[in-house]
């Protein structure tokens, strides 16, 4: 297997979505205590990384043992899957494989990042991540065919990341980590919102019954432009409170992004060919809007407001 086709099987270019989100949980830890440890950085970046690897290939073996991609007749380079074994360019086996080794890996840096932490909390949010990621298509829970799914993202790809990254540098937890993972819960569930649209007749078909699934694409495509004026309204919210810093607005240098990917959405959410470049704008602004979150704390720490 060529590096190119394993980083195309273990979706490499979207472990940003999760990374990202370490980052910030890092830097809102560096504005509430002044001390960055750059190893707890690494380890924290490449554990999350990992542990990402196994969650995309475990849906991409499962999905696949459904019958769910094999279904999906709008695929794209953000949905319907890494697509690497309806191509036949890797078996459903070696997928499988990839996804234990990865699991494996991810535990093992996790174990060693709780044996440098104080207390248990690392242990329990990277099990409550291996299960849920790995269940996510999994039987016998099958979270993301039972309405769990974008819950589950959010979770797993916004508040424990966010969460986890931030207790590995403090050692503790700080409720401005969680007002943080708010704005980054909303990022990303608007990824999988849109990503989900031309995804709805093959989940249907296979009994997955997101939350998109659910609503339809009109209806789902009403609720797309709520989900990211969320973002931007709770920031807000939270900074007038005073629970986070005043260079958390700097998001709004995302807006250009959140507007254009609204206003394709709308127009194209019933046709998957034209949706896809808006797809890719939800998921440039759910990197750039982390990665002003992340900025913001850091320039918080060097010139307070």
């Amino acid at each position: 297997m060529t590096f190119k086709l394993f980083t195309r099987t273990i979706r490499a270019p979207f472990f940003t979505a999760t990374t990202s989100a370490v980052l910030l949980g890092n830097l809102v830890a560096l504005w509430q205590t002044g001390e960055l440890n750059p190893w707890m950085l690494i380890g924290s970046l490449v554990g999350i990384a990992t542990l990402n690897a196994g969650v995309n290939t475990a849906n991409d073996y499962f999905d696949s043992l459904s019958g769910n991609d094999e279904a999906n007749r709008n695929p794209s380079p953000f949905n319907g899957g890494s697509r690497v074994i309806q191509e036949g360019l890797v078996s459903r086996r070696t997928v499988g494989l990839i996804s234990l080794v990865s699991f494996v890996i991810a535990t093992g840096i996790g174990l060693a990042i709780w044996l440098l932490t104080p207390g248990n909390w690392i242990l329990y949010l990277g099990m409550f991540g291996l299960v849920t990621g790995g269940f996510y298509a999994a039987p016998p829970l099958k979270l993301g065919y039972r309405g769990l799914g974008e819950l589950i993202v959010a979770l797993d790809v916004a508040f424990l990341p966010v969460l986890g990254g931030y207790y590995v540098q403090a050692g503790s937890f700080h409720p401005s980590a969680l007002y943080a993972g708010i704005a980054a819960a909303f990022l990303i569930l608007g990824v999988i919102w849109v990503n989900q649209i031309p995804d709805i007749e093959a989940d249907a078909t296979v009994g997955k019954r997101t939350l998109v699934v659910r609503l339809g694409a009109r209806r789902s495509r009403t609720i797309f432009p709520v989900i990211i004026a969320a973002v931007y309204v709770s920031s807000v919210i939270l900074v007038l409170l005073g629970l986070l810093p005043y260079w958390t607005l700097i998001i709004f240098l995302t807006l250009p992004l959140a507007i254009g990917a609204v206003r394709g959405t709308w127009a194209n959410y019933d046709k998957p060919k034209d949706l896809v470049p808006f797809e890719g704008k939800t998921v440039q602004l759910q990197l750039f809007g982390n990665l002003a979150l992340s900025l913001s704390f850091a320039l918080a720490t060097l010139v307070p407001l």
